[in-house]
């Protein structure tokens, strides 16, 4: 496990061998470690193959419509919604799944989730932080009936500030 807090090493799973470390430096190392042991890893016309494959297995995923309305159905129809500038705070618990697997980000830095059920409800308080960092960014947060409700005490902060946010409840 590599984490950039050596804290969170083995603390929800087992681990064989724990490392403290940010992720791009430890992927350039390891890449480098592989190269100079005569490793060879996909070639940069396999990873072409393996995003279309994504593309098409996300696009199948969330085709078409349900009744009731599942989240992965409700996913693209969000992300047109949105510009492509907006962030997007998606809260944890049983929609964060599939929100994280099929919403698509463009742009660096428009994507606040947290990783674990400890952070539900969360969502609606990141969102109304991202809108102070970047105010002029549309914001956007998703979240279940029961996230929002474990924070729904912050419509009086949004309102008494003016703090201008959309929330979609799943």
């Amino acid at each position: 496990q590599v984490s950039r807090d050596g804290e969170h090493i083995g603390l929800n799973f087992p681990v064989e061998l724990g490392i403290a470390a940010s992720p791009a430096p430890f992927l350039e190392a390891l890449l480098d470690a592989l190269d100079r042991g005569g490793v060879r890893l996909n070639a940069p016309g396999d990873l072409g193959d393996l995003k279309a494959a994504w593309a098409r297995k996300r696009a199948e995923a969330t085709a078409g419509d349900s009744h009731p309305i599942r989240t992965p159905h409700a996913v693209p129809h969000l992300r047109r919604a949105l510009p492509d500038d907006a962030v997007v705070a998606i809260d944890a618990g049983m929609i964060a799944r599939d929100l994280r697997r099929y919403f698509e980000t463009t742009r660096p830095g428009t994507l606040v989730f947290q990783h674990n059920f400890g952070g539900t409800g969360s969502a609606f308080a990141m969102a109304l932080g991202a809108k102070l960092a970047r105010p002029d960014a549309p914001v956007c947060c998703a979240t279940g009936d029961g996230g929002f409700m474990m924070n729904i005490q912050e419509l009086e902060t949004a309102v008494r500030e003016g703090i201008d946010v959309t929330v979609v409840v799943f």
